[in-house]
């Protein structure tokens, strides 16, 4: 209690002393409680903001750039006669980079005044790139310690109080809101420097994005802290943020539709920072949190967030788990119009490339295997039925949706015998079958709808684990792999002794030769060596693959095959049978063999000496095509294998 009088005398004692230097320097104080301010006595405010005084520092934030402005505030009048506050800002600027390390009362005892709040301060920001925008720039590089403290939502500390953060944080968020809105947007009025000042200061750019989730949902500790009505306008004003800078990159992109290096990398901070910052395990990101918002909005709201979305999906290489499901959820459950639809199938389709890029992407095989596993085949599925009759049209709309589906239908294609990709295919093979059956039912499917089926029944084809003698099919617990090679895979010990009599004991683990063409089964090798483990091992997954499934294509297309070389007037034995997996669906060719081989005379040679030209069996060579044309020979063996993950074999006839 004595303490606590004492401090009361103290502060009676500074406010009388503050304010008879008003008094002398002609700041006047009525006894109605009228101050007033004219312009004549600027330096002399500025000599009492830097004493701390209460009166003079809390007047200077509701000054007016209207001469002679009478404002009502609480009990007492304020005059303002067009004071200007560019000698009072570094005056400010300089208390507040003291709130890091010292208490409000440290400082306040350092000084002498009587200032009852260090919000005042804020607070004359807040009035300077109002009255003087051209201070705005001054302000974005010198407010670093405020930053700090109020951009920390864990230990919400203002001057190591966290009495006055709560009180300061809402007009922090309105300053910094106001400083990105002026700066943006506007071209004539845009001034990037203040933006790239601002965002340089560590931890500003999540808070931006994390203020708009200050929801009950995400952060009950801080609405515990604040009054709804203070938490609802720092939702507002960051997601309003938010959408501001990233509307600003939209618009420098252009004419050029180049988007520079430098917001492509702040639209991709943005995009995957957490919604929720003080908690380690949240992997729900900015761009997945807006995805959960739109599901709930206007249909407006629904259309702008999608092409926000988009921009952060293609451009910024904003994809992750959360997002690739919440997007095939959205497509799934929540697409009502064709126009969302068509969004979220161009979404998706550069959600499954390897930099979301689709003028330079290739299909990445882990982006693409969660993708199917979350349902990226049924929603195509789902788009295929429920949109028929756009599909049907020829308008350049319906084309691009056609021309989207078939993209991702391609990309999913193209990786089918990968080690992720054919593992999730795996899983879902029956849902994705017994919807497909159920549409190809549908006689009435237009011509380009049959054949989006089509595909996905191609991607069926190529998926599976089969024996490599007798074609069964396998389920995860019956597969028995050769212990040798670890590519051939058998439904028993029967098929594989079988099989290793009859031609794998040649090649198991070996490398092939061209003398030993269509003499047994054989193996897939890469044209282009690569020491890359990462690829060594796809290889290796995919022969696997191949092993498993050509068997299978061989004898679902013997009709195929057989017809083809009666067209060729050709006995079996003298054609070569080319599956080209790169088509989708895959396509088959049979050709004769001089022609296939044409001036290779070793293959050739190799050829005519191996086969049989009786009691035919049919065993498989296969051979890895890496895509490359003679101008990219020599170049990365990763970027060939990238260029074309699918692949074509052989499948000749021998003994």
């Amino acid at each position: 209690m004595v303490s606590s009088s004492k401090k009361k005398r103290g502060q009676q004692r500074k406010a009388a002393k503050s304010q008879a230097e008003a008094k002398n320097l002609g700041i006047i104080y009525c006894p109605s409680g009228c101050t007033y301010i004219d312009k004549s006595q600027q330096s002399k405010c500025n000599t009492l903001v830097k004493c701390g005084d209460d009166k003079v520092t809390d007047a200077l934030t509701i000054l007016s750039n209207t001469p002679l402005e009478v404002h009502q505030v609480g009990g007492s009048i304020l005059v303002v006669d067009n004071v200007s506050l560019c000698d009072i800002l570094p005056t400010v600027l300089d208390f507040l980079k003291r709130c890091e390390h010292e208490t409000f009362d440290q400082v306040t005892d350092s000084i002498g005044g009587d200032l009852k709040s260090p919000l005042s301060w804020i607070k004359v920001l807040l009035k300077v790139y109002e009255l003087e925008p051209n201070r705005s720039l001054q302000i974005a590089e010198n407010i670093g310690p405020l930053v700090s403290c109020m951009c920390n939502d864990t230990d919400r500390l203002f001057f190591k109080s966290n009495l006055l953060w709560r009180e300061g944080i809402t007009v922090f968020v309105v300053l910094i809101y106001g400083m990105l809105r002026s700066n943006v947007g506007d071209k004539e009025k845009k001034n990037e420097e203040v933006i790239e000042a601002l965002l340089q200061h560590d931890g500003l750019l999540s808070s931006i994005v994390q203020w708009g989730y200050w929801e009950a949902e995400h952060r009950p500790d801080i609405v515990d802290e604040l009054v709804n009505n203070e938490c609802e306008t720092i939702v507002r004003l960051g997601r309003d943020a938010s959408i501001c800078l990233m509307a600003d990159a939209i618009q420098t992109k252009g004419d050029s539709n180049i988007l520079s290096n430098k917001f492509k990398n702040r639209l991709q901070a943005m995009g995957m920072t957490p919604i929720v910052g003080n908690d380690p395990n949240c992997m729900i990101s900015y761009t997945a949190g807006m995805l959960q918002q739109g599901k709930a909005g206007t249909e407006d709201w629904v259309a702008y967030a999608f092409t926000i979305l988009r921009f952060l999906v293609t451009e910024a290489d904003c994809v992750d788990k959360n997002i690739i499901s919440e997007v095939i959820d959205t497509g799934l459950k929540y697409m009502d119009d064709y126009d969302s639809a068509s969004n979220v199938a161009i979404i998706s389709y550069s959600m499954i490339l390897e930099n979301s890029r689709m003028d330079k992407g290739f299909p990445s095989d882990t982006r693409t295997a969660f993708a199917i596993r979350s349902g990226i085949i049924e929603m195509c599925l789902n788009f295929i039925g429920r949109y028929e009759d756009y599909i049907s049209l020829s308008d350049g709309c319906a084309s691009i949706f056609c021309k989207t589906i078939s993209s991702i239908l391609t990309a999913v294609h193209s990786l089918s015998l990968h080690q992720k990709t054919a593992k999730a295919i795996r899983s879902k093979k029956a849902v994705i079958e017994a919807r497909l059956i159920e549409l190809e039912q549908n006689t009435n499917m237009v011509l380009l709808g049959k054949k989006l089926l089509g595909m996905i029944r191609s991607i069926l084809a190529l998926n599976g684990s089969y024996c490599c003698r007798c074609n069964k099919s396998l389920s995860r617990t019956e597969v028995l792999q050769c212990n040798g090679c670890g590519c051939m895979s058998y439904c028993s010990r029967a098929c594989q002794k079988e099989d290793w009599l009859n031609g794998h004991s040649i090649t198991c683990n070996k490398p092939p030769t061209d003398e030993q063409l269509g003499s047994f089964q054989g193996r897939v090798w890469l044209e282009t060596e690569t020491e890359c483990p990462r690829i060594v091992a796809q290889l290796e997954e995919l022969e696997t693959n191949f092993a498993m499934i050509q068997l299978k294509l061989f004898l679902d297309n013997s009709e195929t095959i057989l017809s083809q070389a009666g067209k060729l007037d050709l006995p079996l034995c003298d054609c070569v049978v080319v599956f080209y997996c790169q088509h989708c669906p895959y396509t088959i060719t049979t050709k004769k063999y001089t022609e296939y081989y044409g001036t290779y005379t070793e293959e050739l040679d190799g050829f005519e000496c191996s086969r049989s030209r009786e009691n035919i069996k049919c065993v498989y060579y296969a051979r890895f095509y890496n895509g490359e044309t003679d101008e990219e020979k020599g170049q990365d063996p990763n970027l060939a294998i990238q260029r074309l993950f699918p692949h074509a074999w052989l499948l000749k006839p021998s003994k």
